[in-house]
């Protein structure tokens, strides 16, 4: 799963999106590669899921965003705002 939200940075019009990677199992899936890609511009940024499956994809300006998390040997998921 792809849990995530985005935050207002205080005082600045920038956000990121933070959340967990975990397999089928509840596992988190280090080393997963999630992906942030903007609704209305196409504009991506991504960030690796740490060893605890913990992500953050940082310097996102604010809007609507579709998450891609994607690991070799797994399916990706795909969530949309």
């Amino acid at each position: 799963s792809v849990p995530g939200g985005a935050q207002p940075a205080a005082g600045a019009a920038i956000t990121r999106v933070v959340g967990t990677v975990r397999d089928a199992r509840g596992a988190p899936l280090a080393g997963a590669v999630v992906t942030a890609r903007d609704v209305r511009t196409g504009a991506t940024r991504s960030a690796t899921a740490s060893p605890s499956g913990s992500y953050a994809v940082t310097g996102l300006a604010p809007g609507r965003y579709t998450l891609v998390a994607s690991r070799i040997g797994y399916r990706r998921e795909t969530r949309a705002d």
